[in-house]
């Protein structure tokens, strides 16, 4: 019954037309006042097709599939927080994933203007947008959020697999 419900709301959560995304979805163990919160991750399935594909003909098959993001919760349990913004600078770009309760409940990019200052207010907006006033800020790598935030080296993709696989393995619809 559930993965009806979101199959119905993917075009809703990810404006896009719902026959063209892979998808797969966790639930987390927090309970709120309506229920507990599903994380949904989704990527073009023509998209995962090729990759697919591509692994296949250099010998290789995928274990599992997840976005990236995912491993955000276990960089975040890592660190000893249940809550957190994992922040990583990738070509460019500036990721932002926050883990409450720890579950990724949301995840974005924003181009990065590479100064400080301009980090930390997209962190602000971020954890703004999901109505959080404060969670433990972790950058990755060499992102330079300042000198009074977590640094580790280890990304989400390196969490995902070292130590914790995702709890997400995104499937096309055939499979």
């Amino acid at each position: 019954e559930l993965r009806l419900i979101v199959t119905v709301q993917l075009e809703t959560l990810f404006l896009a037309v719902r026959s063209e995304l892979a998808f797969d979805y966790s639930l987390g163990t927090h309970r709120y006042e309506d229920g507990v919160q599903a994380t949904v991750c989704a990527v073009q399935a023509e998209s995962l097709r090729t990759i697919l594909k591509e692994l296949a003909a250099a010998g290789a098959k995928a274990a599992w599939v997840a976005t990236a993001s995912a491993g955000a919760p276990a960089v975040a349990r890592k660190q000893g927080h249940d809550d957190a913004i994992i922040v990583e600078l990738d070509r460019g770009f500036l990721n932002l994933d926050i883990v409450r309760h720890g579950m990724l409940v949301s995840s974005r990019a924003a181009i990065d203007s590479g100064d400080r200052e301009s980090r930390q207010a997209e962190i602000t907006r971020t954890l703004a947008s999901y109505g959080l006033p404060y969670a433990a800020v972790i950058a990755i790598g060499e992102t330079d959020l300042g000198d009074d935030v977590r640094r580790v080296a280890e990304g989400t993709l390196q969490a995902m697999a070292q130590h914790a696989p995702a709890e997400i393995d995104i499937e096309l619809s055939e499979a």
